[in-house]
This record gives structure tokens, C-alpha cells and sequence, in this order.
């Protein structure tokens, strides 16, 4: 979440549910104090946006929006930036593939 954070992705998503009612958005990620201001942040100005604990989840980044699917994995939860955490990626716009992602989530 701080990583994406930096990057300026988060307050895209805000924006974005502000700005449309039939946009859903869900954030799996793990819930602790490092990113706590900014669960807070997205909760008291997007309510429409669900933050859902993701610990055990072995992927970074899910985007899927019912024409494309972008997945990324986490490679070091570590890192300080993006790039450095992230691995392996999948980039789709197949309707079955971008289903798939869209039950995965």
C-alpha cells in the first residue's frame, strides 16, 4: 500500500470512485499500522472503496476493470520502491482471462 501510495495510485482510485458510481473497487492487501493512514485515508473519502485484509495473498496487484486484467506478483515485501517488489506480471484483455481475474479477486 505505501508503495502504491508513493506512486500516486491510490489517490487515483479515490478520484475515480468519487467520480462514477458503477466503478467498484476492492483492495486486498495486508492491514497494519504501515499503511494505516492511508486505509484511513481511502475510507473516509471513498466509503464506496472496500479494503479487505490480504496477508496470506501471494500477488501485489490485481487491476481489472471488465475489459482488461493486469495481475502482478509480489517478489519482496520488503522493497522500499514498485519496482523492486514486484515479479512476475500478466497482462490481459481476453474476456475468459479477465473473468477468471475478475473471481479471483
Amino acid at each position: 500500500m505505501i508503495r502504491i501510495d508513493k506512486l500516486g495510485i491510490v489517490d487515483y482510485l479515490v478520484k475515480a470512485s468519487q467520480e462514477s458510481d458503477s466503478i467498484i473497487i476492492r483492495i486486498i492487501c495486508p492491514l497494519s499500522d504501515e499503511n494505516s493512514e492511508i486505509i484511513k485515508k481511502i475510507i473516509e473519502n471513498a466509503p464506496r472503496i472496500k479494503v479487505v485484509n490480504g496477508t496470506d495473498s501471494p500477488y501485489g496487484m490485481y487491476v481489472v476493470d471488465n475489459e482488461r486484467a493486469f495481475r502482478v506478483e509480489l517478489k519482496e515485501p520488503s522493497a522500499k520502491t514498485f519496482s523492486e517488489a514486484i515479479g512476475f506480471a500478466v497482462y490481459s484483455n481476453r474476456p475468459s482471462t479477465v473473468e477468471f481475474f475478475k473471481s479471483s479477486i
